[in-house]
């Protein structure tokens, strides 16, 4: 089971009852089980509990990809000393700024839609003209990529 890094950070997993941590700095979880349906759950202070199930064949390997890695990052986006959050929808892979006023959202729009496999990974003003910028992860093909906003 895969985390993208910084996500992987005081998240839970769980399988068949059995709570895993990290075992490499990348945020990857190994567990050993037996042939047969499993069910997992993951949570995350910043993200809601995420469960599933996943059935393993004798001498399977299997990525479950179960943590919330790469669905939203943090930055102040309208300059008004308040963190916005910018979010990944994974089932379309749009992305969305949502503007907020402690925890109020008082505004929202529209990103780029994420090519397929593609993560959100930070912000920041990568090009330094006061714009926070959007830095991406491709899982499968760990290539990183920014995209700038105006």
């Amino acid at each position: 089971m895969v985390c993208d890094g910084g996500a992987a950070l005081k998240t839970i997993v769980s399988i068949d009852g059995i709570t895993y941590g990290a075992t490499l700095s990348d945020g990857t979880y190994d567990a050993v089980l037996p042939p047969g349906s499993h069910t997992y759950a993951i949570s995350n202070p910043a993200f809601a509990t995420q469960t599933g199930n996943f059935t393993i064949t004798n001498g399977q390997t299997t990525l479950v990809e179960v943590c919330p890695g790469g669905r939203a990052a943090v930055g102040d986006f309208n300059g008004d000393g308040h963190p916005d959050l910018v979010l990944r929808d994974p089932s379309t892979r749009q992305t969305a700024i949502a503007y907020l006023d402690n925890n109020v959202v008082i505004d929202a729009m529209f990103g780029p839609p994420l090519p397929p496999n593609w993560g959100l990974s930070g912000v920041a003003d990568f090009n330094q003209d006061s714009h926070l910028d959007y830095a991406l992860f491709g899982r499968g093909n760990d290539q990183t990529a920014v995209w700038v906003s105006e």
